[in-house]
């Protein structure tokens, strides 16, 4: 049996409280795993979501054993990151609600995070 995942610290930034969503279907979103939910850091009320990568899920598996949760969430150099289970850190862009990959420990990935920086430049 599957261990659920631990709680993840909340971080503030500009203003706004980010936390990790772990049970998105309970919300109504898609998919357990890779929501963040944005408050106001004053008021504590929601303001968004951001999904920040998609689960595949194989029908003919169980949900929750390909549910795959964030693991680690931090600010760096004003950027809020976060790393999933499989290895994979996220920059989370808050103003555009969106999220890149900037590691990724697979080698397919890895090139493509390449070509992202460079078609950036």
């Amino acid at each position: 049996m599957r261990r659920g995942p631990r709680q993840i610290p909340a971080v503030e930034l500009n203003g706004m409280k980010i936390e990790v969503l772990h049970f998105g279907k309970d919300a109504g979103l898609e998919q357990n795993g890779g929501y963040l939910e944005i408050k106001d850091a004053n008021s504590n009320q929601h303001l968004f979501f951001i999904k920040i990568y998609d689960i595949k899920y194989n029908p003919k598996k169980e949900d929750d054993v390909q549910d795959m949760f964030i693991i680690e969430m931090g600010v760096r150099d004003g950027v809020v990151r976060i790393k999933e289970e499989h290895g994979r850190v996220y920059a989370i862009n808050l103003t555009e609600r969106s999220a890149e990959m900037v590691y990724s420990p697979y080698e397919s990935e890895k090139k493509i995070i390449k070509q992202n920086r460079k078609s950036q430049v």
